[in-house]
């Protein structure tokens, strides 16, 4: 791991802790600013009102000595702002919006008044941050709300915001993978801890908005090293409202026929549901609910190229969404929130797609509940504290098409998968109290933040369960209904005994942050963070291969420098960068795959050229125990380490006029001591650098077959040119963004990924799976007169990366890689690329206003309008029939042009 960043931070921690500050949660918004009078002297006394138009709430502050005031933790919404003070006009701003992680900057110049006086003007909320160095884009309500989604999955508008790459539903930044994100619904993290992802869904009607920061966040942020999704919840106003809505998509609406089979496929799908909002109290309470149903009818169409597998498969899908949400203002100084989640989904036939026919699928349940609880205190005009506990449960359940042994022929995987069946679990606590406080004279102004974070996962579950094994052939048979014609095969594998696992890993986090406004023109953003995970390292079992001490990882300080330079002192351009030190998480599925080896209740079976008909020469897993033979060993690397990302960026946003803003910033980062799990127990040829075969010259440890380490030595690099338009006026809306990068590791995201060759690790670092080099992304939404309003989301991706590969094992080593023959040549790693990607969503709606308050809305929404042809699913085994061919896929971005009709009911 690396250590020296800058020993300077050393005392700036010591300071900060001293002094006790502390940080607002980034899942509400700030507003800061200054009060002067016409001579440009500050006006301190001056008391400052917010009123939160929908709900009549008010927070008050006053000025400072020097005239300035800071009110973190604001709820998000439409604002007026009021600033009195005797002796002067009071002045009013109205339809001040603050957005989620918004620190807004509202200035005031105040006239002397002969008689009582008030001034009204409608203001505009700054489109440019002079204050944060960080990269980060926002989706507003109005892109949430309006924008056509396919599916209505509201994290595929993250490929909105400038440094996304990737597709949706694969999102990426940076070097990053997608698993490597954090995920946060109202200040609780609700990150999958086993594997990546968000272990929530919500439906789209219940998310406000939110904010993505792609590079170069505050300390608040710990255990992450990709994108940070902050999301809002919606909650209820002073006005009851009510929407029932309906979506509806079938073949005959005008799909389009599938790209490989030239028919029109089977697709039915309803999407219905409702939602109300309200106040329990006028000005103090309110209410928010909402439910949402998913049924999709979908056709899995598998490419093999024989006909006997190459039919279709329902790949039906059911989710169910529920949430409730309760705000209540506690007097002027508490505000509670309370909200709870429910998420279910099944989906049948996962995985049949390209060489993987029928019954190598899957079909898998799914239950996920959450309960977010949380308290602001206003302690003073400068203190302000907050609480955020969280409880999230996953329940998880994947069985198989086909219980049978798995086939894996170049151009047909057949039977149960190597993971099927399996049953997982994951309960997560977590507890966050930051504080907040105000020194706005001290050499400057200063938003001093400190918090301490709690965050307690536990991870169970087994799989396979049971296992029937699997067999790999190099060739296709001559016929797969007669076993008789089978080749040899190469490999046989499957776990005996125990498959059953669990972790719990106690995390903490601790981390103080500084916002130091030097002068008018400069903020320096400031931060050191340290987190601990307790339960990564297994340190209380044994490493079989590496006698001594197994040692937590206690060393993760992340430094992190930023600045923000207002150019004129205008609020209008600024330039920003910085650079910082970001640990990720340690996934905790590597961790408990190895406590089932080690513990001895699970042993890994790998037999190198197999007897097909009978592969464990009649052994049970008892035989395996007590004549003690070898079997495979998963096990961490004694020195293993958190994987860290450094990242450096600079650039410059403009505000170009009320309405439009621009930003472009250039990103590098790079990334050490990042996963992989190598095969290492084989020799070396010292003259080759090839494998020995371990049949013929043994193996470094003889009481195993295959050992799969994980190790921490990933790395990773990644160089952006990140850029961003908006546009944002009441008749159109228009964003847009431009990505210029190259990226390069030699591994496979936060899960590792096994190298060909443990001996030569030079020829892993390449390009890396999520290397795009042009990004492009234009979304607008227009209101038209007559009720009628019309959106649109452009995207152009230029070809991605495939990882290619061969089933072929010649040195006996109980894997393939991408192994060409006995010589040693393989094929270059993610040497393949895709076809570019490039599609048009549109959406037109029409409104009417009927008697009652009542609004009805028809909705037309045509996804890939002109049908371009996106392809996935590509064939990756060199020696397939079917070798680079695409595939048919039930991924909603790759169908072909589908229509969608919809209505809404809005009270």
């Amino acid at each position: 791991m690396r250590r020296h960043l800058g020993i300077s931070f050393l005392s700036f921690f010591l300071f900060t802790l001293t002094t006790m500050p502390a940080g607002a949660q980034v899942a509400q918004a700030e507003l800061r600013g200054s009060v002067l009078d016409e001579s440009g002297a500050a006006l301190p006394g001056t008391t400052i009102v917010a009123t939160h138009v929908e709900t009549a709430t008010t927070r008050t502050t006053t000025t400072s000595a020097s005239g300035t005031y800071v009110m973190p933790a604001l709820p998000v919404g439409a604002y007026t702002i009021r600033a009195e003070l005797t002796g002067f006009v009071t002045l009013v701003k109205e339809g001040i919006r603050l957005a989620v992680g918004q620190s807004a900057i509202l200035d005031f110049s105040m006239k002397l008044a002969s008689v009582a006086e008030t001034i009204t003007v409608v203001g505009e909320s700054p489109l440019v941050d002079t204050k944060k160095s960080e990269l980060s884009g926002t989706v507003e309500q109005r892109q949430v709300e309006n924008l056509p989604l396919n599916g209505r999955n509201w994290l595929d508008l993250v490929a909105l915001v400038p440094g996304a790459r990737g597709n949706p539903g694969a999102i990426q930044v940076g070097a990053s993978g997608s698993d490597m994100a954090k995920y946060q619904v109202d200040g609780v993290d609700v990150t999958n801890q086993c594997c990546g992802g968000s272990n929530q869904g919500y439906s789209q009607e219940n998310v406000e908005q939110f904010k993505v920061e792609t590079n170069r966040y505050d300390a608040e942020y710990g255990r992450v090293n990709g994108a940070v999704i902050n999301a809002i919840t919606k909650s209820g106003t002073n006005k009851v409202r009510a929407t029932g809505f309906g979506y509806f998509r079938e073949d005959k609406f005008g799909d389009a026929p599938n790209f490989f089979t030239n028919q029109v496929a089977p697709f039915d799908q309803k999407q219905s549901g409702g939602n109300s909002g309200g106040p329990i109290l006028r000005n103090k309470a309110f209410y928010f609910a909402s439910y949402e149903y998913q049924k999709l009818a979908n056709t899995a169409h598998p490419n093999t190229g024989y006909a006997q597998f190459d039919v279709d498969s329902p790949a039906d899908t059911k989710r169910y969404y529920t949430t409730g949400r309760v705000d209540m203002q506690a007097g002027p100084a508490h505000r509670l929130f309370a909200r709870a989640s429910v998420y279910n989904w099944t989906q049948l036939n996962q995985s049949v797609s390209g060489t993987t026919a029928q019954s190598g699928g899957t079909s898998q349940t799914s239950k996920n509940d959450d309960l977010s609880l949380g308290e602001t205190w206003v302690i003073s005009s400068r203190a302000l504290n907050e609480v955020r506990a969280g409880f999230s449960a996953i329940d998880n359940l994947l069985d198989s098409n086909s219980r049978t042994v798995r086939l894996n022929f170049p151009s047909a995987v057949l039977g149960s998968p190597t993971n099927s069946p399996q049953w997982w679990k994951e309960m997560n606590i977590q507890v966050n109290d930051l504080f907040s406080y105000y020194v706005p004279a001290w050499h400057g102004e200063h938003a001093l933040k400190t918090g301490f974070q709690f965050f307690r996962p536990h991870f169970w579950g087994a799989f396979p369960d049971p296992a029937f094994g699997s067999f790999t052939f190099t060739k296709d048979p001559a016929d797969f209904n007669d076993p008789r014609t089978f080749p040899p095969p190469t490999q046989y594998s499957i776990p005996l005994g125990d498959t059953s696992y669990t972790i719990l890993n106690p995390t903490y986090g601790l981390f103080v942050q500084d916002n130091w406004t030097l002068s008018r023109s400069l903020t320096l953003n400031l931060g050191l963070r340290y987190d601990l995970e307790t339960g990564t390292s297994n340190t209380d079992v044994p490493n079989p291969i590496q006698p001594g001490e197994r040692p937590l990882d206690k060393n993760n300080v992340s430094p992190r420098f930023g600045f923000a330079y207002d150019v004129r002192g205008d609020g209008r351009s600024v330039i920003r960068g910085g650079i910082g030190r970001y640990y990720d998480k340690v996934m905790l599925n590597l961790t408990s795959n190895e406590r089932r080896t080690i513990l001895g209740t699970l042993i890994n079976v790998v037999v190198v050229n197999p007897d097909f008909n009978n592969p464990l020469g009649g052994k049970t897993f008892a035989d395996f125990k007590a004549q003690k033979i070898p079997g495979a060993l998963v096990v961490l690397d004694n020195n293993y380490q958190t994987p860290v990302n450094d990242q450096v960026s600079v650039g410059l946003a403009q505000q170009l006029s009320t309405t439009y803003a621009m930003q472009i910033d250039f990103v590098h980062s790079k990334g050490y001591d990042e996963p992989m799990t190598p095969s290492i127990n084989y020799f070396e040829d010292p003259a080759t650098h090839l494998p020995l075969n371990p049949a013929r010259y043994g193996r470094p440890y003889p009481a195993y077959t295959n050992i799969t380490m994980t190790t921490s030595t990933g790395k990773s690099l990644y160089d952006g040119l990140q850029a961003g338009f908006t546009s944002r006026s009441t008749r159109l809306g228009v964003g847009g963004t431009y990505t210029l990068s190259r990226t390069y590791d030699n591994h496979n995201g936060n899960r590792g990924g096994t190298p060909t060759n443990w001996y030569n690790l030079r020829d892993e670092y390449t390009h890396a799976g999520s290397d795009q080099r042009h990004r492009v992304v234009v979304n607008a939404v227009s209101t038209l007169p007559y009720g009628i309003q019309a959106s649109a989301i452009y995207f152009v991706g230029s070809p991605r990366t495939i990882n290619v590969g061969t089933n072929l094992d010649p040195f006996g080593l109980g894997y393939q890689g991408r192994w060409l023959d006995a010589t040693g040549k393989t094929l270059p790693r993610d040497s393949e690329r895709t076809a570019t990607d490039k599609k048009i969503d549109i959406r037109v709606s029409k409104s009417v206003k009927v008697p009652g308050n009542v609004t009805l809305q028809g909705v037309l929404d045509v996804f890939n309008l002109f049908n371009t042809k996106n392809l996935t699913g590509y064939t990756t085994n060199y020696f397939s029939r079917t070798y680079l061919q695409p595939s048919s896929s039930t991924n909603l971005f790759y169908q072909p042009r589908q229509v969608q009709l919809g209505f809404r009911i809005t009270y």
